[in-house]
């Protein structure tokens, strides 16, 4: 392959035929096996370096709890990532796994209305030109130690074009409330100059925990990826494969924010409903008899938006006080991590309103 085919933010691969409904997962599910793979394998020889990759991320598909976020459980999880570093570092003291392995996906469009509004607010958003914009997003998350604090989250997408592509790195956050990792005085240098276009740059307290959270996160080559670079590193020139990692750098720039939030509501008690799994037997018997391969159950995530209201009202009962909005925040208590949605209390004038953590149906 010669470097000037290599256009894309990273190397992509037709994906099958496929509804506008289907499934993220059961999209790079089935894949590994499709005709349009072996093709795209045919015409571009070094993305056959992929096909153990895709097999094994499929093996991890097959046996992880799967969950699909609605529109309006990606605008809260993202409404939580614009929260302040002390916010998130209080609630990641409680913030685990909740099963040895998890996928969430959600559709890319919902991101991006968030992001418009977000953008339009003043909230600093992250746009990568050299990334072409997903239909689909998802997250494997796996615990890499034994009390889910050690944690791997590698991202996968579907374009509209029919393309489907893995990050050819994954995240690593560690959430313990015991991690301690020195950082570079190179990179502190580095961080508090990033850090100066932050609206809480000028809070020393702020800074630094912006810091302990930034050193809890690296990036990593998953263990199942390591072949396929071994064999990069082999096909093409140091400069290519630089590339490759640049782009990668910045597929996962602008995802650990979401993947903290994300964290942070999958251990929090009030958030979140979750629906019943669907019964797919019927349907699948019915696939098979076709020769189709048979989709995945997935549960779709919704905000709990009753809970929500009722602290809501319950907050804003407060008598003979100004008026006044009570940002988004979390506590912890004694039964779990709750998330207090913004609220007005008091009742005396009209308090401001912000739209920045309104959630829209």
């Amino acid at each position: 392959m010669r470097l000037t085919t290599l256009k894309v933010s990273h190397i992509v691969s037709p994906c099958l035929t496929r509804g506008a409904n289907d499934m993220l997962c059961d999209i790079l599910l089935a894949y590994p096996d499709s005709a349009v793979a072996k093709k795209a394998e045919q015409m571009a020889p070094p993305l056959i370096l992929q096909r153990p990759v895709w097999t094994e991320f499929g093996k991890m598909l097959r046996n992880t709890p799967r969950f699909n976020l609605d529109r309006d459980a990606v605008h809260m999880v993202h409404v939580i990532s614009a929260s302040s570093p002390s916010r998130f570092a209080t609630a990641l003291n409680v913030c685990r796994m909740p099963f040895p392995m998890v996928w969430v996906e959600f559709n890319f469009k919902d991101r991006s209305a968030w992001l418009a509004e977000a953008s339009a607010q003043g909230i600093k958003t992250v746009h990568v030109e050299s990334a072409l914009p997903p239909e689909k997003i998802g997250f494997l998350l796996k615990q890499l130690d034994t009390e889910g604090r050690d944690i791997m989250v590698h991202p996968a997408w579907v374009h509209t074009d029919g393309t489907a592509s893995f990050c050819l790195l994954a995240l690593r956050i560690n959430t313990s409330p015991d991690f301690q990792r020195q950082m570079s005085p190179e990179r502190v240098l580095l961080f508090k100059e990033k850090m100066k276009e932050e609206k809480w740059a000028n809070r020393p307290d702020e800074v630094e925990t912006a810091m302990d959270l930034d050193n809890r996160i690296t990036e990593i080559i998953p263990d199942y990826v390591q072949g396929m670079w071994q064999g990069y590193l082999k096909t093409f020139s140091q400069e290519v494969c630089k590339r490759f990692v640049d782009m990668a750098h910045g597929d996962l720039l602008s995802e650990w924010r979401f993947v903290l939030a994300l964290l942070t509501m999958l251990n929090s008690r009030n958030i979140f409903d979750i629906a019943p799994a669907q019964d797919l037997t019927k349907l699948n018997k019915s696939r098979g008899r076709t020769g189709k391969p048979p989709l995945l159950v997935t549960r779709t995530v919704h905000l709990s938006m009753s809970k929500v209201q009722k602290n809501r009202l319950e907050a804003g009962g407060s008598r003979n006080v100004m008026a006044h909005l009570v940002k988004g925040h979390f506590k912890i208590r004694s039964t779990g991590l709750f998330w207090w949605t913004p609220h007005v209390r008091g009742n005396i004038g009209t308090a401001p309103i912000t739209p920045t953590y309104d959630v829209k149906k």
